[in-house]
C-alpha cells in the first residue's frame, strides 16, 4: 500500500514537472499556438518617415564650436608688497598697470601721448612701442607729466621689454608747472576694456589748472575736451595703448 502511494506521489509531480514546462515552452515561443505555425510578418517601412528616418546614419558628429580667446585688458591686481613698492618710489598716481589677453597674432604694443591744442583738438605729441608676441601678459605706462614722458613696460611668460620717449621740450615742464603754483589732476582707467587690434584704449586722462577748485577729471572728457577748457584745466594730455597684429 505503502509502495502505491509512493509510485502515484512520483507519478503525480512528474505530471506537474510535465505541465509547468509544457506552459513554459508555450509562453517562450508563441509562434505556436495551438499546434498551429504563425508565420512572422515582415516589417513595412512606415510610409509618414523619411528615408533618414528608416535607415542609420553613418555620418559623423558635427565638431564642437571652437570658442575665440576673449581678447582684454583689465586693470592689474596688485599684491601687497608690490602696492608697497610703488608707493615707495612714489609712482602710485603715476604708473598704470594693465593684465592682457590676446591672441597668437600679436605683434606690437604702442602706447600714445596726446596733447589738447588751443583749437580744441587732440594733437599726437609721442609714442612708445615695443615688439611683442606672448598673447598674455602684463604691461605699464609709467608718466609723471604725460607731455613730458611715458615709459611703457611689458612682460610676458617669454620676454620683457621697456622703452621710453621723452620731448627735450617739455623736459622742465614739471619744474615750470611747480613754480606757477599749478596742479595737476590724473585720472586712469579702473575698468577692462576689449582688445580690437589697431584701435587705441584710452588709460589716462592729466589735466593741469592753477585753479584749486578745478572740477575733477573723467576718461569722458577725452571725448568731450571742450568740457576740460570749460572746467578751467589750462592744459590736458592724454595716454592711450594700442595692439597690433601688424609690425
Amino acid at each position: 500500500m505503502k509502495l502505491m502511494k509512493k509510485i502515484l506521489a512520483v507519478m503525480i509531480a512528474l505530471m506537474l514537472l510535465v505541465t509547468l514546462a509544457a506552459c513554459a515552452w508555450e509562453e517562450e515561443d508563441p509562434a505556436v499556438n495551438n499546434g498551429d505555425t504563425e508565420i512572422e510578418q515582415p516589417t513595412v517601412p512606415d510610409e509618414n518617415n523619411t528615408p533618414e528616418e528608416n535607415e542609420p546614419n553613418d555620418q559623423p558628429p558635427d565638431p564642437e564650436p571652437v570658442e575665440e580667446p576673449v581678447m582684454e585688458m583689465t586693470p592689474a591686481e596688485l599684491t601687497d608688497e608690490e602696492e608697497q613698492i610703488l608707493s615707495l618710489v612714489g609712482l602710485t598716481n603715476t604708473i598704470a598697470i594693465y593684465d592682457f589677453t590676446a591672441d597668437d597674432t600679436l605683434q606690437v604694443i604702442t602706447a600714445y601721448a596726446y596733447e589738447l591744442g588751443d583749437d580744441g583738438a587732440w594733437h599726437r605729441i609721442s609714442g612708445a612701442g615695443t615688439y611683442f608676441s606672448d598673447p598674455q601678459g602684463r604691461l605699464s605706462v609709467a608718466f609723471d607729466l604725460i607731455g613730458e614722458s611715458i615709459t611703457l613696460s611689458t612682460q610676458g611668460e617669454n620676454e620683457t621689454n621697456r622703452t621710453t620717449h621723452s620731448r627735450e621740450a617739455y623736459e622742465n615742464l614739471e619744474e615750470e608747472l611747480a613754480e606757477s603754483g599749478i596742479m595737476t589732476i590724473t585720472e586712469k582707467r579702473r575698468s577692462a576694456a576689449e582688445i580690437v587690434y589697431g584701435e587705441e584704449i584710452l588709460i589716462a586722462i592729466q589735466g593741469m589748472s592753477s585753479n584749486r577748485e578745478a572740477e575733477s577729471l573723467s576718461l569722458s572728457d577725452f571725448d568731450n575736451p571742450q568740457a576740460l577748457l570749460d572746467a578751467g584745466y589750462e592744459q590736458a594730455y592724454a595716454l592711450t595703448v594700442v595692439f597690433s597684429d601688424q609690425n
